[in-house]
């Protein structure tokens, strides 16, 4: 619904898309072809009926009424299918555009923002897991290496978190925050769980068989179920940035967790 709003589209033709997305384009066009045949049947007769036209008259009539819409209204509702298949397509890709990186194919800064929100609301019953991670100089990786290698770490890293955050959480966001920082908040069922995400988020900074001399360090701080029910995300990313800050110091491309 969101995606077809974008486009400014009216409820009916939002409606008349899910049908053909559910059903096809074939049994768009039958439906369309007998309700108008049906529809013309009927005004015909009325009309008919009103007019007291003789049988030949009416004969010709209905046959006329049946005759025109299913010429017409199949080629006009394959005509109309094509057009809202063609705006659906642009509405997903609207949609995708507006809501993904174009490099790493994670959510964008506005996505991110949005869909963490929606999780964080579930974390009553679940530890929390929210990280902040960043390639390390990223600026003289580009310098030293080109962009083209800067392109591909940040793509590197992007899909190792999001395989690391997935695989041990009940739910999990990545998004790209802009230039080589990214943030991971994610619910795990319970401690064990959480740990092994860290380690996993851990194990996504090392990019050296992607991309050899190029390293990321992350932060992460882990909040038990119940605790600080009032805490909200943004200062759990502020924690989390403080914990990447302090992953920097001893030896760097650690995880430093809170809780």
């Amino acid at each position: 619904m969101e995606r077809t709003r974008a486009l400014g589209l009216t409820a009916l033709e939002q409606r008349l898309m899910g049908t053909i997305a559910r059903r096809g384009l074939r049994t768009f066009v039958l439906i369309v072809t007998g309700a108008s045949v049906a529809l013309s049947e009927l005004l015909t007769v009325s009309w008919m009926l009103v007019l007291r036209m003789t049988a030949v008259e009416m004969l010709i009539g209905a046959l006329t009424a049946l005759l025109v819409p299913s010429i017409v209204a199949p080629l006009t509702a394959w005509m109309l299918g094509r057009l809202l298949q063609a705006l659906g397509r642009a509405s997903a890709e609207l949609h995708h555009l507006a809501h993904t990186d174009a490099l790493t194919g994670v959510a964008n800064r506005r996505s991110f923002a949005e869909d963490a929100a929606a999780l964080w609301t579930r974390r009553s019953e679940s530890i929390a897991v929210v990280a902040m991670v960043d390639i390390d100089d990223f600026k003289a990786v580009n310098d030293r290496f080109g962009h083209a290698t800067g392109d591909l770490a940040l793509v590197s890293l992007a899909s190792a978190l999001v395989a690391a955050a997935s695989a041990h959480t009940t739910g999990s966001v990545v998004g790209r925050l802009g230039g080589d920082e990214f943030a991971v908040v994610a619910l795990a069922a319970d401690e064990a769980a959480a740990s092994s995400a860290g380690v996993a988020i851990l194990a996504a900074c090392d990019l050296d068989r992607a991309c050899p001399g190029v390293t990321a360090t992350a932060g992460a701080v882990m909040i038990a179920a119940g605790v600080e029910a009032d805490l909200g995300l943004d200062e759990a990313l502020v924690r989390a940035d403080h914990a990447l800050y302090a992953s920097k110091q001893p030896s760097g491309r650690t995880v430093h967790a809170a809780s």
